[in-house]
This record gives structure tokens, C-alpha cells and sequence, in this order.
């Protein structure tokens, strides 16, 4: 009987400790956060418009090896260059990545499922889409996440401010943040938490941080800069 207050009081810091596991791991399944430069791998990129990230195409200047893009009985379809060839890159017209400047060599696609051998993009009009493919053998694409790509590729974004305000906290109630002229310039995305994405800017010469929305219901709602 003389060890009972000591058996009672190691059954409360154990039962105490399990309690606060439990309600950390209930608030990180609650809460997507993803921070530029610390990426947390176990979240998964939310859909938009049914792809589940972007297929970026990472190539050095004067590649010149074609880039290859199979339909569903393995055919090729189409096949351009960027490099000294870079007029073929209008074959794109057709294809319509999500993003392509050849002169910078940015080429992004949409990206649908990944398995073990193959990433799955779009090609054709938009009412007339159909599933083609990009082997993953081909190293130069790389394969991010919504979330991932944001903060890893994208050095600037944009937004409506009159749709999209920009606020200083994430809540639809937080104060309203207004730009001064040119302070919407170089607007920097720094931390992305659900549907809110932290960004950075300078407000006269000093840095601030603020809260746009970066989706709605699957839908990509600001725009991604890829360079100055």
C-alpha cells in the first residue's frame, strides 16, 4: 500500500504524456502547413482541376534531346526540342502545358496520376482532352505537389486584391492589408496552411507578411511567376 501514491502518480505522467501525443497528432491531420525550404513530405497536394501536381521540365541550356509524350497504347504522339531547335517548340499549341516559355526553357504540365513508369498529362482542346504520357525515365521532369511547387519554383505570385484581398491574418474576418504602389511587385510566397498561402512583401522598403487565398474549391485562384 505505500507504493500506491507512487504507482498512481507514474500512471498520470503517462496518461498525461499519451493525451498530449494524441492531441498533436489530431491538430497536425487538421492542419496542412507546408513552409518554403521545409517541406513536410507526408501531406499531399490537393487536386486542382483534377490534377494532383505539376510535371516541371528541368532542363540545362542547348538540350537538345527530344522530349517524347506517348499516348495509352504506348505510340508516340508528339516530340519537340528546346535547344538550337527551339521553333519546334509550337507543336505546344495542341499539346497546352501549363506553362511554357522556350526561351527560358520553362515547360510545366499538369500532372494526373503518377505510377511506377509513367506521369499522366492532358493534350488536345480543352473540351476534347485526352490522357497521354510522359515516361519516367526521362529525368529531366520532376514532379511537385500543388503546395510544393508553389514554394520551391515560384519566386512571385499575383492576386486580385478586390476578389482575393490580401490580409494579416488567414481568416476571411482579418484585416484588410492595402499595397501601396508598386509594393505588388515582388510578392513572394513563403507558407501555404489549407487554403491560405503566407506571402512576403515590401511595404516602402520594409518587409511584411500577409495571407491571400491560393485556391477555392480545387480551382488555383492567384497567378504564378516564374520570373521577374
Amino acid at each position: 500500500m505505500n507504493n500506491f501514491p507512487r504507482v498512481f502518480t507514474t500512471f498520470l505522467i503517462f496518461a498525461s504524456v499519451f493525451l498530449i501525443e494524441a492531441v498533436l497528432i489530431s491538430c497536425k491531420s487538421d492542419h496542412k502547413v507546408i513552409v518554403r525550404n521545409n517541406l513536410i513530405p507526408a501531406f499531399i497536394s490537393d487536386t486542382i482541376d483534377g490534377s494532383i501536381g505539376l510535371l516541371t521540365f528541368d532542363a540545362v541550356d542547348g538540350d537538345t534531346v527530344p522530349i517524347q509524350i506517348r499516348d495509352s497504347s504506348d505510340a508516340f504522339i508528339y516530340a519537340f526540342l528546346f535547344g538550337e531547335n527551339r521553333n519546334t517548340y509550337k507543336i505546344l499549341s495542341e499539346v497546352e502545358p501549363f506553362a511554357c516559355k522556350p526561351e527560358n526553357y520553362l515547360l510545366i504540365f499538369s500532372c494526373f496520376n503518377v505510377d511506377s513508369s509513367k506521369f499522366e498529362i492532358r493534350i488536345g482542346a480543352k473540351n476534347t482532352l485526352k490522357k497521354a504520357y510522359i515516361d519516367k525515365n526521362d529525368t529531366r521532369f520532376k514532379f511537385k505537389t500543388w503546395q510544393e511547387h508553389i514554394l520551391t519554383e515560384v519566386p512571385f505570385v499575383g492576386f486580385n486584391p478586390t476578389e482575393n484581398p490580401l490580409l494579416d491574418s488567414n481568416n476571411d474576418t482579418a484585416h484588410k492589408i492595402s499595397l501601396g504602389v508598386g509594393d505588388d511587385d515582388f510578392i513572394e510566397p513563403v507558407l501555404i496552411q489549407g487554403d491560405w498561402l503566407k506571402v512576403r512583401f515590401r511595404d516602402h522598403g520594409t518587409e511584411r507578411f500577409g495571407w491571400v487565398k491560393w485556391k477555392n474549391h480545387n480551382k488555383l485562384i492567384i497567378e504564378l511567376f516564374y520570373f521577374a
